[in-house]
């Protein structure tokens, strides 16, 4: 009798440690593309990640800060994470910044979770001047479904802008002059 109470006690115990998350298992938020060159003027996407492990996800509030020197936003999308998932889903761009040069995004799964991982956002941005963006993600606050925060990890990207070469005749003498 003894031996099956404390068989039962172990198998409790066993249980229970295989329910908590490995030790250093922690969400991640990232851009993606982590690097990015364009040199044209034509609008082109970075998203903003739910990396792996993100399970459980329900909310989230973004803040993601660029270089508007370089960089000018032209759209805010909902990312395939949460578009994708099948259930209703909240999604607001928030213009709290008074101009600033931060994207502030907030959404969530109403009454369901999703696992990542997956885009939660995408920022269309146009290119403005050369020169190089970070893409810094200042603040992540993710939610699981108990509404716990989950303290994510974040892995920010930059942005490249090039010059682009022009098409007139004088160019291709540029362009001859500098591969020579």
């Amino acid at each position: 009798m003894i031996t099956d109470i404390l068989r039962a006690a172990i198998v409790l115990l066993l249980c229970a440690a295989a329910a908590v998350p490995a030790a250093g298992a922690t969400a991640v938020v990232l851009v993606e593309p982590a690097d990015t060159t364009v040199c044209t003027p034509v609008a082109f996407p970075v998203r903003i990640c739910a990396g792996d492990p993100a399970a459980n996800l329900m909310g989230w509030d973004l803040r993601v800060a660029y270089d508007g020197n370089v960089l000018s936003v032209v759209d805010v999308t909902e990312g395939s994470l949460p578009a994708g998932c099948g259930h209703p889903t909240f999604f607001r761009q928030l213009d709290d910044e008074g101009g600033a040069t931060i994207v502030h995004v907030n959404g969530s799964i109403l009454g369901e979770t999703v696992d990542g991982p997956g885009a939660l956002v995408t920022i269309w941005f146009s290119p403005v001047a050369p020169g190089i963006s970070p893409v810094l993600i200042i603040e992540a606050d993710l939610r699981d479904g108990e509404n716990t925060p989950l303290d994510p990890a974040v892995v920010h990207g930059s942005v490249t802008v090039d010059a682009a070469i022009g098409l007139a005749e004088a160019s291709w003498g540029e362009i001859k002059r500098l591969t020579r």
